[in-house]
């Protein structure tokens, strides 16, 4: 158990203070309706594109990793000694590291945990990507059914495609590698509440204050509830 320190409660919050200023970042892409051609739009993507899904599977695995080596330890120890052997060993070295010390003393352990962390997030990021529908071909779709354009490029899904593959992809990558490093300075440096736990709340705060942001531009201005079609 590692106890709260100064040092820790000062990641913490420079940590929280990056979250927020990087949720807020945004990535315009510049676009014409068909309605108006000589009206100049953006299309703001996240720079945190993937937001903290990929932490938050990562963290579904090693649970569950940890979860099942506890369960092998209880049921095949005796029966199975080499896998629950081996679960150990896996656990131990994903597990994160909760000092700075550990980088001194147990680099292994740290450089394995990191590879593991940041793969994991890289891997995760990609395919929520492609699976919740916020690949470069989805948001394509997206775009000509809204009647918007990119200036200069025909109404071509594929050449959209192809055009908005070059934000997106990038995007995933930098989003998923700068979450994972920030859970695991987190880690590293004994912040409040773990890495994980700093990027879950953050985002959860931050969707929260959207909604809400949300509901009073509505109340404030009626006539934007036509314009959105609520």
């Amino acid at each position: 158990q590692v106890v709260p320190t100064l040092t820790g409660l000062l990641v913490t919050l420079i940590l929280i203070f990056i979250l927020v200023y990087l949720q807020q970042m945004k990535v315009n892409i510049p676009v014409t309706t068909q309605r108006a051609p000589g009206i100049r739009a953006r299309v703001p993507l996240q720079f945190l594109y993937v937001t903290n899904i990929p932490i938050l599977l990562v963290g579904i695995v090693f649970s569950d990793l940890m979860l099942l080596e506890r369960l092998s330890a209880a049921y095949l120890g005796e029966r199975a000694p080499w896998l629950a052997s081996a679960l150990n060993a896996m656990v131990y070295y994903l597990s994160p590291p909760r000092t700075l010390l550990e980088v001194v003393y147990n680099p292994l352990r740290v450089t394995i945990y990191a590879v593991a962390l940041v793969g994991l997030a890289l891997l995760f990021g990609f395919m929520w990507v492609e699976i919740a529908g916020l690949n470069p071909s989805a948001q394509a779709e997206n775009l000509i059914k809204a009647g918007l354009e990119i200036r200069g490029i025909r109404r071509n899904p594929k050449l959209l495609e192809a055009i908005l593959g070059k934000y997106i992809y990038p995007l995933t990558f930098l989003s998923s590698l700068i979450v994972a490093l920030i859970a695991l300075v987190a880690d590293i440096f004994s912040a409040y509440g773990t890495g994980m736990g700093i990027l879950l709340s953050v985002g959860i705060v931050q969707q929260f204050y959207t909604i809400i942001a949300y509901e009073r531009a509505l109340e404030a201005y009626p006539l934007l509830k036509r314009l959105i079609g609520e």
